[in-house]
Parts: C-alpha cells; structure tokens; sequence
C-alpha cells in the first residue's frame, strides 16, 4: 500500500471482503507505504500469465490470457479509491 504525500492515510482504511466474510481491513498509520498481508481460499484460482499461441515468446500452454488476478486488482482499486477520497 502506498501514500503519495507520506503522511499516512489519515483515518482511511482498505478493506478486503470475501462472501461478506472481512479478510483485510488495513491502513498506513504514518509513512508512505505499508504491507498488509492476506490469505486467500483454496477456491481461489490463480492467473497463469502468458499466451496459449505456440509460436509466441511467452508461450505457456497453461496460460488463462483472459484471467484476472482480481482480488489483487481489486485490492489495488480499492487503495487507489482510498487515496482518492
């Protein structure tokens, strides 16, 4: 998590749902950045980044090309939202 101006997130606060369960509530008390860890279940699936087309270099025949990784992303939306307002 990051804080442009380095003075901590002043009150705001991320938080991280999963089936209205809260896995995450975090901030940044002071600072610029901050890591909050969290886990995620085994129903989770994971993107396999790279291209299913033989011929590229970054072929991968497991590759999900279409495939988020969307509770990273969303977690990064969420902080930009945060910072936002």
């Amino acid at each position: 998590m990051f804080d442009s101006y380095g003075d901590g997130w002043n009150g705001a606060s991320a938080v991280l749902t999963s089936n209205g369960e809260v896995i995450l509530d975090a901030t940044i008390d002071s600072g610029s950045e901050a890591i909050a860890d969290f886990n995620l279940n085994s129903e989770c699936e994971f993107a396999v980044f790279g291209c299913t087309d033989p011929g590229a270099d970054n072929y991968d025949p497991n590759a999900k090309p279409m495939m988020m990784v969307a509770a990273l992303q969303l977690f990064m939306v969420v902080l930009i939202l945060v910072q936002i307002t």
